[in-house]
């Protein structure tokens, strides 16, 4: 285990290389190929003498390089730090990698190289005797083969962060002034008992969330609440909170777009009617533009139970394009 983790070291600090003191004649040919190392870059897979390190050992490790030095890290330590110097000319591409830190500083590994696009690979000799001459690594051999992959997804997600992605488009349909009437759910052959009404005031911030304020008479009394809602693009699902002036626990949100359903589903976990605490889930059916029916539902001996109906009209109705 010793060995192949050394391996790993040694072969993340290749990744991150792209180096100066280069043998290829042709300067401009060496700064184009330089240019395909820079940025970060994951390990896909590592081979030492023939034993393949476990996947979960490699994700979290991540290769930085800038100009002729790489930085190893996994999240915010650093593991290993040194500079590089290639030569494209030959064939395959060699690469000489020193560590300035680290475990395997003062070293220099004898590598050859390959890149395609997003795709880096490596074969070195690490106690820098002999170099490699094809990228294979014999079983009982120090020799280590890696595969790197360049993270891209730093910049598309950066990119999305700022832009309104497709699943927002659903919040738009809270937007506006509504009429909202809640009712207690009925038993079988009786009329819902109604529980309050009142007005419901949401607004759009940025395309990416909409904030909605409830006010109006509840149980008995005056009401109000606030909840906010938007989708979360790691998590891929939407999240928000909900609060009103019934207590002082937060609700946290979380949920989905039900396609086959055509129902959004928004769950949460709280205090319970009867003690401890309770799963529930709401979930939004936009009958139209101007109408949307809200089911309230707990969690029961593994049954979902509906106890409350909520309707949201909406005080203006929509205009018709024509279309």
């Amino acid at each position: 285990m010793r060995r192949s983790l050394a391996a790993l070291f040694c072969a993340v600090g290749f990744a991150a290389s792209g180096g100066t003191g280069i043998l290829a004649d042709d300067k401009a040919d060496l700064e184009k190929e330089l240019k395909k190392f820079q940025g970060a870059w994951t390990i896909e897979s590592s081979e030492t003498g023939g034993h393949k390190i476990p996947a979960d050992q490699l994700k979290e490790f991540i290769v930085t390089f800038e100009g002729d030095k790489h930085t190893l890290k996994m999240g915010d330590n650093v593991f290993q730090v040194g500079t590089q110097k290639i030569d494209p000319s030959k064939s395959p591409k060699t690469i000489d990698v020193t560590m300035t830190e680290g475990p395997s500083k003062g070293t220099t590994m004898l590598g050859i190289y390959e890149i395609d696009g997003d795709t880096l690979k490596v074969c070195f000799d690490p106690e820098g005797k002999k170099r490699p001459t094809e990228f294979k690594s014999p079983a009982g051999s120090q020799v280590f083969v890696n595969v790197h992959k360049r993270v891209k997804t730093a910049l598309a997600h950066e990119s999305k962060l700022y832009t309104p992605q497709p699943e927002h488009g659903l919040l738009k349909r809270f937007e506006g002034a509504w009429r909202f009437e809640k009712l207690a759910a009925a038993a079988d052959g009786s009329t819902p008992e109604k529980l309050g009404t009142g007005e419901i005031k949401a607004e759009l911030v940025g395309g990416f969330f909409v904030v909605s304020k409830w006010s109006g008479n509840v149980y008995g009394g005056d009401y109000s609440a606030v909840q906010t809602l938007g989708y979360d693009m790691d998590r891929k699902a939407y999240t928000g909170l909900w609060i009103d002036n019934t207590m002082s626990y937060q609700w946290p949100l979380h949920g989905s777009w039900e396609a086959d359903k055509k129902e959004l589903v928004i769950a949460a976990s709280g205090p319970s009617p009867t003690g401890g605490i309770c799963k529930f889930r709401e979930r939004y059916q936009f009958k139209s533009a101007d109408s949307i029916t809200v089911v309230a539902e707990m969690l029961q001996k593994e049954k979902w139970v509906t106890f409350m109906t909520t309707q949201l009209t909406r005080k203006e109705k929509t205009p018709k394009t024509g279309q």
